[in-house]
């Protein structure tokens, strides 16, 4: 298993980004109702989409839809009259229909068609059978389904419809509500999922599966549906590398408040391609990322990949960003909560053993990314691994006591809404009781980490210790830890840093031997 495979996602699945959107006249989008048909057969795929959202009243302006160019719009009906419509490029334009009245709340359905490609859905085949799956990054649901793609646009709840030759299963979000039987050797499954979604994590997969299931009992009492949907001759090496889900759920859930999606499921689609992405309720996860031989304790292995996207049911899913500028809110998060598994699971050493695993020293830019339009600037191991980072340092300065409270009210308090690092910070100085500004303007917008160059000596009782930051850039303030190792034994004591030059006295017990700075390895730095 690759060492960066929690880090970075296999982005070259998915090309850059590139189309500008519209100016955006939707103020709030109600519901997706999507009806898809697949044609494994033929390669292809017919779908309409229902979509209720408001605008301003009386704002009669193009509609601007996100909808990619290798998808053919076959007619549109806004407000239950036919209109006309352009599609160029990755935007379908909506003419607004004559003598509207005013009202703030309308209806959108679109018919439409299309053929499979990269960041779309994959038709494809392997000795596992036919699969068609999605998989969801950043500005790709268009590449399937028409849509607002826009997280601020974040739905209060879905449908989807998909329907497809019998022998296949399709699995998508939320619960599912309905299997029904079509003419012509096909069938109908329709998936509610009944919390807030942004078109991005909303998913289908289709092939043969089995399905294994399993369950969690919650704080509450509630038993918490687990599904897992895997092909067949996978089953069993399914059942061993999913052993540990309901313990990670768990942890999971005593640090960041219950599981969002109790009411309907968590669950796990195989798809064919060794990859991994966290949609709502049923992430996908690539065949051949399985193995069933690596211990759980291999910092590379797919468990982590696993409780990475898991943690992504709290920090994307539920919580998810206004703007993708923020989407360290996501993949930071989500990358420390797998330190905290491992810390609760394996105690100190196996957390600290993680942290510095992640220490990768390819840290470029900032972890909040100021204009953010590209997967290839959004998805790097400054996001993830950095972004982890943040939160453990965070932790250093503020203490567990005010840090672990400040990570559940801020996951509970926004729970399916939207989040920006300024909320973050707000819920982390409401139990800090001090201000942190400092703190996120060096680690989250700034750039760079402190290097340090120490020397010092001893006299009697007192030891004089003089500590430079030797990087170029701006000096940091932080919490230095400081160990000092005497013929009496050893002492722990925590020097502030605030200038590029610093001077300490500390009072020691005995001739010192050696003086080891951040022992515990709480700062990121060279």
């Amino acid at each position: 298993m690759a060492s960066r495979l929690l880090g970075l996602l296999l982005v070259s699945l998915c090309a850059p980004w590139s189309a500008v959107l519209a100016a955006e006249p939707v103020t709030a989008v109600g519901h997706y109702a999507l009806d898809i048909h697949l044609d494994p057969s033929a390669g292809r795929f017919t779908g309409s989409v229902s979509i209720t959202f408001t605008r301003a009243a009386g704002d009669t302006a193009p509609l601007a839809v996100d909808m990619a160019a290798a998808l053919k719009a076959e007619s549109v009906v806004l407000d239950d009259q036919p209109v006309s419509f352009d599609h160029q490029g990755d935007i379908l334009t909506v003419q607004w229909p004559a003598g509207d009245a005013g009202k703030s709340s309308h209806g959108l359905s679109i018919r439409y068609s299309g053929l499979p490609d990269r960041q779309g859905l994959r038709f494809t085949s392997d000795q596992g059978g036919r699969y068609v799956v999605n998989f969801g990054m950043p500005y790709t649901a268009k590449h399937w389904w028409p849509d607002f793609d826009d997280p601020a646009l974040k739905a209060r709840s879905a449908d989807i419809r998909i329907s497809l030759p019998k022998g296949l299963t399709a699995v998508s979000n939320g619960e599912l509500a309905e299997v029904k039987d079509l003419p012509d050797g096909q069938h109908q499954y329709h998936w509610v999922e009944s919390y807030p979604i942004y078109p991005d994590v909303l998913s289908i997969a289709a092939a043969d599966y089995t399905r294994l299931d399993s369950s969690y009992t919650d704080a509450a009492g509630q038993a918490v549906p687990i599904r897992y949907y895997v092909l067949k001759q996978d089953a069993a090496l399914a059942q061993k590398e999913f052993a540990f889900v309901p313990d990670v759920l768990k942890v999971y859930e005593r640090l960041f408040g219950p599981y969002p999606f109790a009411k309907e499921k968590y669950g796990i689609a195989e798809v064919p391609f060794p990859s991994f992405r966290e949609h709502q309720t049923i992430p996908s996860l690539g065949r051949g990322l399985m193995t069933g031989t690596s211990p759980v304790w291999d910092l590379g292995t797919v468990q982590n990949v696993i409780a990475h996207d898991m943690a992504h049911q709290w920090f994307g899913n539920s919580l998810t960003p206004a703007s993708w500028s923020d989407v360290w809110l996501n993949e930071g998060f989500a990358t420390y909560a797998v330190a905290l598994w491992h810390e609760q699971s394996g105690g100190a050493t196996a957390y600290r053993d993680f942290m510095r695993f992640l220490d990768s020293r390819d840290f470029s830019g900032s972890v909040y990314i100021k204009d953010a339009q590209d997967v290839d600037d959004e998805f790097t191991s400054t996001t993830f691994n950095k972004g982890a980072w943040v939160l453990h340092m965070l932790r250093h300065v503020m203490g567990d006591p005010a840090f672990f409270a400040a990570l559940h009210a801020y996951a509970t308090g926004n729970a399916y809404g939207q989040v920006d690092t300024a909320r973050w910070m707000a819920a982390y100085e409401r139990q800090y009781g001090k201000p942190l500004d400092w703190f996120f303007e060096e680690w989250v917008y700034g750039t760079g980490q402190p290097a340090f160059k120490s020397s010092w000596s001893q006299a009697g009782g007192k030891l004089e210790l003089k500590i430079s930051q030797t990087q170029s850039g701006q000096v940091f303030t932080l919490p230095l830890d400081v160990e000092v190792d005497t013929d009496n034994g050893q002492t722990r004591q925590t020097v502030w840093l605030r200038h590029k030059e610093e001077s300490v006295v500390l009072p020691v017990d005995g001739r010192v031997k050696a003086v080891v700075l951040d022992p515990d390895g709480w700062v990121l730095k060279d």
